[in-house]
């Protein structure tokens, strides 16, 4: 007869499979956002603009400078 585990998978910490599905379900998603952001240095800037990292000039803002 099998025993059961003293401990769920959440008090040992581990991932339940919804978890692990979700998980790679993000990580898919941002494969994905990468690869279109980097097609291209044009397409690379305007991810940033959007992001709100890079101001309409296409220069880093200041909170992003390096000093």
């Amino acid at each position: 007869m099998p025993t059961r585990a003293s401990k769920s998978t959440n008090d040992l910490g581990l991932m339940t499979a919804a978890e692990r599905k979700e998980v790679e379900t993000f990580r898919k998603a941002a494969r994905k956002v990468t690869r279109e952001a980097t097609r291209s240095r044009e397409s690379a800037i305007q991810f940033l603009i959007d992001a709100g990292i890079f101001g309409k000039n296409g220069k880093p803002k200041k909170y992003f400078r390096a000093s």
